[in-house]
Protein backbone atom coordinates (compact mmCIF):
# COMPACT_ATOMS: atom_id res chain seq x y z
CA UNK A 1 0.00 0.00 0.00
CA UNK A 2 1.19 2.93 -0.92
CA UNK A 3 -0.65 5.53 1.53
CA UNK A 4 -4.41 6.50 1.97
CA UNK A 5 -7.08 5.40 -0.22
CA UNK A 6 -9.24 8.23 -2.04
CA UNK A 7 -12.03 7.77 0.42
CA UNK A 8 -9.76 8.19 3.19
CA UNK A 9 -7.71 10.91 1.70
CA UNK A 10 -11.69 12.89 1.13
CA UNK A 11 -12.76 11.72 5.08
CA UNK A 12 -9.70 13.21 6.42
CA UNK A 13 -9.70 16.32 4.47
CA UNK A 14 -13.43 16.77 5.72
CA UNK A 15 -12.21 15.95 9.17
CA UNK A 16 -9.58 18.58 9.27
CA UNK A 17 -12.27 20.99 7.46
CA UNK A 18 -15.40 20.39 9.76
CA UNK A 19 -13.55 19.87 13.67
CA UNK A 20 -11.20 22.36 12.72
CA UNK A 21 -12.13 25.16 15.57
CA UNK A 22 -11.93 21.94 18.13
CA UNK A 23 -8.77 20.45 17.09
CA UNK A 24 -7.30 24.22 17.28
CA UNK A 25 -8.79 24.60 21.20
CA UNK A 26 -7.49 21.95 21.85
CA UNK A 27 -4.03 22.28 20.47
CA UNK A 28 -3.71 25.62 22.23
CA UNK A 29 -4.92 24.39 26.01
CA UNK A 30 -2.24 21.14 25.43
CA UNK A 31 0.72 22.47 23.62
CA UNK A 32 0.29 26.47 23.19
CA UNK A 33 1.85 26.23 26.96
CA UNK A 34 5.31 25.11 25.14
CA UNK A 35 5.62 27.88 22.43
CA UNK A 36 8.57 29.95 24.90
CA UNK A 37 10.63 26.23 24.67
CA UNK A 38 9.75 25.55 20.95
CA UNK A 39 10.78 29.41 19.94
CA UNK A 40 14.32 29.30 22.47
CA UNK A 41 14.67 26.27 20.42
CA UNK A 42 14.53 27.94 17.36
CA UNK A 43 16.29 30.93 18.47
CA UNK A 44 19.12 29.31 19.48
CA UNK A 45 19.70 27.05 16.71
CA UNK A 46 19.04 30.10 14.43
CA UNK A 47 22.54 32.21 16.13
CA UNK A 48 24.34 29.34 15.69
CA UNK A 49 24.22 26.98 18.89
CA UNK A 50 23.93 22.82 17.78
CA UNK A 51 21.59 20.81 18.49
CA UNK A 52 23.26 19.07 21.03
CA UNK A 53 24.20 21.95 23.09
CA UNK A 54 20.57 22.85 22.75
CA UNK A 55 19.08 19.02 24.13
CA UNK A 56 22.23 19.73 26.84
CA UNK A 57 21.24 23.27 28.10
CA UNK A 58 17.12 21.86 28.09
CA UNK A 59 18.58 18.80 30.10
CA UNK A 60 20.30 21.20 32.29
CA UNK A 61 17.98 23.78 32.89
CA UNK A 62 14.92 20.87 33.99
CA UNK A 63 13.32 21.40 30.79
CA UNK A 64 10.58 18.47 30.13
CA UNK A 65 11.23 16.60 26.54
CA UNK A 66 8.76 15.00 24.56
CA UNK A 67 6.76 12.23 26.64
CA UNK A 68 8.48 13.68 29.74
CA UNK A 69 12.04 11.99 28.89
CA UNK A 70 15.43 13.88 28.10
CA UNK A 71 16.09 15.98 25.72
CA UNK A 72 18.59 14.32 22.91
CA UNK A 73 20.01 15.63 19.68
CA UNK A 74 17.71 13.65 17.27
CA UNK A 75 14.67 15.15 19.33
CA UNK A 76 15.54 18.49 18.42
CA UNK A 77 17.06 17.94 15.07
CA UNK A 78 14.90 14.87 13.67
CA UNK A 79 14.85 13.78 10.18
CA UNK A 80 14.01 16.78 7.96
CA UNK A 81 12.51 13.91 5.21
CA UNK A 82 10.19 12.71 7.62
CA UNK A 83 9.08 15.77 9.52
CA UNK A 84 10.63 14.24 12.72
CA UNK A 85 12.01 16.56 15.06
CA UNK A 86 11.28 20.22 16.53
CA UNK A 87 12.73 21.60 13.42
CA UNK A 88 10.48 19.44 10.81
CA UNK A 89 7.37 19.98 12.61
CA UNK A 90 5.08 21.73 9.72
CA UNK A 91 2.52 22.62 12.57
CA UNK A 92 4.87 25.32 14.20
CA UNK A 93 4.35 27.40 10.97
CA UNK A 94 0.43 26.96 10.56
CA UNK A 95 0.74 23.45 8.26
CA UNK A 96 -1.13 20.06 8.82
CA UNK A 97 0.80 17.14 6.89
CA UNK A 98 -1.12 14.02 7.72
CA UNK A 99 -0.29 10.99 5.74
CA UNK A 100 3.51 11.70 5.46
CA UNK A 101 4.77 8.54 6.30
CA UNK A 102 3.17 4.79 6.39
CA UNK A 103 4.28 1.85 8.79
CA UNK A 104 5.18 -2.13 7.32
CA UNK A 105 4.85 -4.55 9.71
CA UNK A 106 6.36 -8.37 9.96
CA UNK A 107 3.11 -10.83 10.89
CA UNK A 108 5.58 -12.99 12.66
CA UNK A 109 7.73 -10.41 14.99
CA UNK A 110 5.25 -7.42 14.57
CA UNK A 111 8.33 -4.77 14.25
CA UNK A 112 7.04 -2.25 12.28
CA UNK A 113 9.74 0.35 9.54
CA UNK A 114 8.75 3.84 8.59
CA UNK A 115 8.26 4.14 4.96
CA UNK A 116 7.68 7.46 3.30
CA UNK A 117 4.80 8.32 1.40
CA UNK A 118 4.65 9.34 -2.23
CA UNK A 119 4.25 13.22 -2.00
CA UNK A 120 1.13 13.07 -4.29
CA UNK A 121 -0.38 10.97 -1.71
CA UNK A 122 0.12 13.71 1.53
CA UNK A 123 -2.52 15.82 2.42
CA UNK A 124 -1.65 19.04 3.62
CA UNK A 125 -4.26 21.40 5.24
CA UNK A 126 -3.06 25.20 6.45
CA UNK A 127 -4.43 25.90 9.83
CA UNK A 128 -2.56 29.63 10.61
CA UNK A 129 -4.69 30.04 13.78
CA UNK A 130 -1.93 27.01 15.02
CA UNK A 131 1.27 28.99 13.87
CA UNK A 132 3.71 29.38 16.85
CA UNK A 133 6.95 30.47 14.89
CA UNK A 134 7.61 33.09 12.92
CA UNK A 135 8.36 32.57 9.38
CA UNK A 136 11.44 34.62 9.18
CA UNK A 137 12.47 32.87 12.17
CA UNK A 138 11.01 29.30 10.42
CA UNK A 139 13.12 30.56 7.20
CA UNK A 140 16.85 30.61 8.85
CA UNK A 141 16.21 27.61 10.76
CA UNK A 142 15.70 25.84 7.32
CA UNK A 143 18.42 27.69 5.91
CA UNK A 144 20.92 26.33 8.43
CA UNK A 145 19.61 23.01 7.90
CA UNK A 146 20.50 22.89 4.71
CA UNK A 147 23.65 24.39 4.65
CA UNK A 148 24.57 21.74 7.81
CA UNK A 149 23.38 18.50 5.69
CA UNK A 150 25.64 19.91 2.35
CA UNK A 151 28.76 20.50 5.11
CA UNK A 152 28.08 16.74 6.21
CA UNK A 153 26.91 15.03 3.04
CA UNK A 154 28.31 16.58 -0.19
CA UNK A 155 30.83 14.45 -1.82
CA UNK A 156 32.93 17.85 -3.13
CA UNK A 157 32.54 20.42 -0.41
CA UNK A 158 31.89 18.35 2.55
CA UNK A 159 33.09 15.48 4.82
CA UNK A 160 30.35 12.28 4.06
CA UNK A 161 32.88 10.26 5.99
CA UNK A 162 31.05 12.51 8.94
CA UNK A 163 27.47 11.32 8.26
CA UNK A 164 27.87 7.59 9.25
CA UNK A 165 31.13 7.00 11.57
CA UNK A 166 32.77 3.75 10.55
CA UNK A 167 32.33 0.25 12.81
CA UNK A 168 35.06 -0.58 15.26
CA UNK A 169 35.52 -4.01 17.67
CA UNK A 170 33.31 -2.78 19.91
CA UNK A 171 31.00 -0.46 18.41
CA UNK A 172 27.50 -0.50 20.61
CA UNK A 173 29.33 -3.38 23.00
CA UNK A 174 30.14 -0.65 25.95
CA UNK A 175 28.30 0.30 28.88
CA UNK A 176 28.67 3.49 30.68
CA UNK A 177 29.59 2.32 34.26
CA UNK A 178 28.06 5.32 36.15
CA UNK A 179 24.37 6.02 34.00
CA UNK A 180 24.62 2.37 31.91
CA UNK A 181 24.04 4.14 29.05
CA UNK A 182 25.82 3.62 25.82
CA UNK A 183 29.45 4.06 25.41
CA UNK A 184 29.83 5.77 22.10
CA UNK A 185 32.81 7.66 20.30
CA UNK A 186 32.48 11.12 20.83
CA UNK A 187 35.50 12.02 18.84
CA UNK A 188 37.44 10.66 16.04
CA UNK A 189 40.09 8.54 18.47
CA UNK A 190 37.37 8.81 21.93
CA UNK A 191 35.21 6.09 23.53
CA UNK A 192 32.71 8.36 25.85
CA UNK A 193 29.57 8.66 27.30
CA UNK A 194 26.96 9.45 25.12
CA UNK A 195 24.20 10.60 27.54
CA UNK A 196 27.08 12.62 28.85
CA UNK A 197 28.09 13.65 25.49
CA UNK A 198 24.50 14.47 23.67
CA UNK A 199 22.30 14.96 27.01
CA UNK A 200 24.39 16.15 29.51
CA UNK A 201 22.21 14.09 31.97
CA UNK A 202 25.46 11.90 33.38
CA UNK A 203 28.69 13.01 35.04
CA UNK A 204 30.70 10.87 33.68
CA UNK A 205 32.97 12.81 31.32
CA UNK A 206 35.96 10.37 31.24
CA UNK A 207 37.10 9.14 27.77
CA UNK A 208 39.49 6.62 26.84
CA UNK A 209 41.45 5.95 23.16
CA UNK A 210 40.01 3.58 20.96
CA UNK A 211 43.12 1.98 20.43
CA UNK A 212 43.99 1.72 24.26
CA UNK A 213 40.59 0.22 25.49
CA UNK A 214 40.85 -2.52 22.08
CA UNK A 215 44.18 -3.35 23.60
CA UNK A 216 43.31 -3.53 27.43
CA UNK A 217 40.43 -5.95 26.60
CA UNK A 218 41.91 -8.22 24.54
CA UNK A 219 44.88 -8.07 26.19
CA UNK A 220 42.58 -9.51 28.92
CA UNK A 221 40.76 -11.64 26.99
CA UNK A 222 43.57 -13.55 25.84
CA UNK A 223 44.36 -14.16 29.57
CA UNK A 224 41.95 -15.62 30.47
CA UNK A 225 41.54 -17.65 26.91
CA UNK A 226 44.84 -19.35 27.40
CA UNK A 227 44.37 -20.91 30.51
CA UNK A 228 45.09 -24.71 30.32
CA UNK A 229 41.85 -25.81 31.16
CA UNK A 230 39.64 -23.42 28.47
CA UNK A 231 42.16 -24.74 25.45
CA UNK A 232 40.79 -28.11 26.20
CA UNK A 233 37.11 -26.75 26.18
CA UNK A 234 36.99 -24.95 23.40
CA UNK A 235 37.20 -27.55 20.64
CA UNK A 236 34.49 -29.28 22.14
CA UNK A 237 32.34 -26.50 22.96
CA UNK A 238 33.10 -25.12 19.03
CA UNK A 239 32.44 -28.19 17.88
CA UNK A 240 28.77 -28.81 19.92
CA UNK A 241 28.13 -24.95 18.67
CA UNK A 242 29.25 -25.60 15.32
CA UNK A 243 26.54 -28.77 15.11
CA UNK A 244 23.81 -27.01 17.15
CA UNK A 245 24.04 -23.69 14.08
CA UNK A 246 23.90 -26.11 11.77
CA UNK A 247 20.66 -28.39 12.89
CA UNK A 248 19.07 -24.98 13.28
CA UNK A 249 19.47 -23.75 9.86
CA UNK A 250 18.05 -26.89 8.61
CA UNK A 251 15.35 -26.73 10.89
CA UNK A 252 14.55 -23.41 9.61
CA UNK A 253 14.36 -24.17 6.10
CA UNK A 254 12.22 -26.89 6.32
CA UNK A 255 9.60 -24.96 8.58
CA UNK A 256 10.01 -22.08 6.24
CA UNK A 257 9.15 -24.65 3.09
CA UNK A 258 6.30 -25.83 4.90
CA UNK A 259 4.69 -22.23 5.66
CA UNK A 260 5.68 -21.34 2.04
CA UNK A 261 3.34 -23.84 0.75
CA UNK A 262 0.51 -23.60 3.57
CA UNK A 263 0.57 -19.97 2.43
CA UNK A 264 0.58 -20.76 -1.17
CA UNK A 265 -2.27 -23.30 -0.65
CA UNK A 266 -4.73 -20.52 1.07
CA UNK A 267 -3.69 -17.98 -1.84
CA UNK A 268 -4.83 -20.19 -4.47
CA UNK A 269 -7.83 -21.05 -2.16
CA UNK A 270 -8.92 -17.61 -2.44
CA UNK A 271 -8.25 -16.95 -6.04
CA UNK A 272 -10.71 -19.77 -6.53
CA UNK A 273 -13.29 -18.20 -4.38
CA UNK A 274 -13.03 -15.11 -6.53
CA UNK A 275 -13.20 -16.78 -9.61
CA UNK A 276 -16.43 -18.76 -8.58
CA UNK A 277 -18.34 -15.36 -7.58
CA UNK A 278 -17.61 -15.96 -4.08
CA UNK A 279 -15.81 -12.68 -3.62
CA UNK A 280 -16.48 -10.34 -0.86
CA UNK A 281 -14.16 -7.33 -0.12
CA UNK A 282 -13.22 -8.64 3.46
CA UNK A 283 -11.08 -11.17 1.23
CA UNK A 284 -9.01 -8.65 0.27
CA UNK A 285 -9.26 -6.44 2.91
CA UNK A 286 -7.85 -8.60 5.48
CA UNK A 287 -6.55 -12.21 3.77
CA UNK A 288 -5.58 -11.78 0.39
CA UNK A 289 -3.31 -8.53 0.97
CA UNK A 290 -1.79 -10.64 3.95
CA UNK A 291 -1.34 -14.13 2.94
CA UNK A 292 0.74 -12.26 -0.11
CA UNK A 293 2.64 -9.97 2.11
CA UNK A 294 3.34 -13.30 4.49
CA UNK A 295 4.58 -14.68 1.28
CA UNK A 296 6.64 -12.26 0.09
CA UNK A 297 8.48 -12.60 3.62
CA UNK A 298 9.37 -16.24 3.62
CA UNK A 299 10.92 -15.93 -0.15
CA UNK A 300 13.23 -12.54 1.16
Amino acid sequence: MWGASEGARANAIDWLCRDREHIAAFYKQTLFQGIPIVTRIFEEFASGRSPRAIAALLNKNSVPGPRQKHWGMSTVYGNWRRGTGVFNNELYIGRLVWNLQRFIKDPETGKRQARLNPSENWIVQDVPELRIVEQSLWDSVKARQRKTRSTVTDPETGNPVRARRPKYLFSGLLKCGRCDGGYTLVSKHHYGCANSRNKSTCENYLTIKREALEDIVLEGLKDMLLSPGLISEFPEEYNREFNRLIAASQNGKKLKHQELSKVTRHIEQIACAIADCMYHPSLKANWLVWWRSRCCFILN
